[in-house]
């Protein structure tokens, strides 16, 4: 059974107990300084130190802004895994001077070999044009408008050579309004979809590790926007309930 990790590095997750009481790993990290949507490479190990990850396993990392802590988890494990991505975005674009940010860990994770291939699945039209003919052969892109079944089939198609163990990646923006709330623009995928996705890699895939973020960011000082946090939060959690019951029927 994988351990279950939930890193709080704000206050996005403090409002899902349900899932908290789930955790087998708690890390609360508020006053980690400089870790949103970047951070410094030359302070990654001090950091993955500060992380205490139990891994393999699962690790829920709070907002979208934070997906860039996925890089250190794959580090982590200490192998080099075929990545499934599954975001409405690409994470591929190029990284300013020696910083990693939530939109290019992904690439940065190419560059230096340490997956052996990455699908994105769920990607934006947008993202997908610009991508679809970069220089990274490494890489495939599934994007969100075509039907479940032939996103389904690339995906397979893409992992059917591949011995690698799979780590997947899970940003919640993938998901159409109605199954998460995030503070980034999102897709169109149903939680179901999502589910079946996940199904399926772990029924033919050696999974290593999962990361799912894409909480909403909340705000704070204001009674009405505070209601409208919980709102947003309770649908997240109950996403993300579903998502940890499947992935450890399946794992």
């Amino acid at each position: 059974m994988p351990r279950v990790n939930v890193l709080c590095l704000d206050e996005a997750l403090s409002g899902q107990k349900r899932l908290l009481n789930r955790a087998q790993h708690l890390i609360n990290l508020p006053n980690l300084k400089g870790v949103r949507y970047m951070l410094e490479k030359s302070k990654l190990e001090e950091i993955k130190n500060k992380l205490d990850l139990k891994m393999p396993g699962i690790v829920y990392l709070g907002s979208g802004d934070f997906h860039h802590f996925s890089k250190l988890m794959i580090e982590m494990t200490r192998k080099k895994p075929v990545l499934v991505l599954i975001d409405h975005h690409s994470d591929m674009f190029e990284s300013p001077g020696e910083v990693i940010t939530c939109g290019s860990w992904v690439r940065d994770l190419v560059k230096e070999n340490k997956i052996e291939k990455c699908v994105i699945i769920g990607l934006n039209r947008k993202d997908y044009e610009f991508f679809r003919y970069s220089e990274y052969k490494k890489v495939f892109f599934i994007p969100e408008d075509l039907p479940q079944e032939v996103r389904i089939y690339y995906l397979m198609k893409e992992l059917s050579d591949q011995d690698a163990p799979v780590y997947i990646s899970i940003d919640k923006d993938v998901l159409s309004k109605e199954y998460a709330a995030t503070n980034w623009d999102q897709g169109t995928m149903t939680l179901e979809e999502l589910l079946e996705i996940i199904e399926i890699i772990a029924g033919t895939k050696r999974l290593i590790g999962v990361d799912v973020c894409g909480e909403w960011k909340q705000a704070t000082g204001n009674y009405v926007l505070g209601m409208l946090d919980k709102e947003k939060n309770l649908k997240n959690e109950e996403s993300n309930i579903r998502i940890l019951d499947k992935l450890i029927k399946v794992w």
